[in-house]
């Protein structure tokens, strides 16, 4: 009978180890995009490029998901606004639009040529990661 008592209560622990880790991995639905997310890294050709230092861009490269399919946000140097589409549980659409393209950097350049040819998204941890092919542009919740 002890014996018993320690199965159920270690298929009970492996249980609860299991929901409480599944709260943190994939949360890929539309409901889950909404909010300003903030360009951490971006991954371009499989190699990882890194955030670029403060005093090097007018904005922070961000992107906010409204509920009504649309979106606002600015690249390095300019604001934009768009629309997006979810089809499936992880294929999204985006369209935006720019005021201006000039002066941006390097990294505002990466954010605007490649936010449009994203095909799937993903959320995981609090991190929203767009993704086409090889290319990736990372981003973290802000609010």
């Amino acid at each position: 009978m002890h014996i018993w008592k320690i199965v159920v209560l270690f298929l009970i622990f492996i249980g609860c180890a299991v929901m409480g880790c599944s709260q943190e991995t994939l949360k890929t639905s539309p409901e889950n995009l909404l909010g300003r997310w903030q360009m951490v890294k971006a991954i371009q050709s499989g190699n990882e490029v890194d955030k670029p230092n403060p005093y090097l861009r007018r904005y922070e490269v961000e992107i906010e998901f409204l509920p009504d399919g649309k979106l606002t946000g600015t690249s390095s140097a300019n604001p934009m606004v768009g629309q997006y589409e979810t089809q499936s549980s992880n294929f999204i659409s985006i369209h935006c639009g720019y005021e201006s393209k000039v002066g941006e950097n390097a990294w505002g350049d990466l954010f605007a040529d490649t936010i449009e040819n994203v095909d799937t998204y993903k959320i995981k941890n609090n991190m929203l990661f767009l993704s086409h092919m090889d290319n990736q542009l990372i981003f973290q919740k802000i609010k």
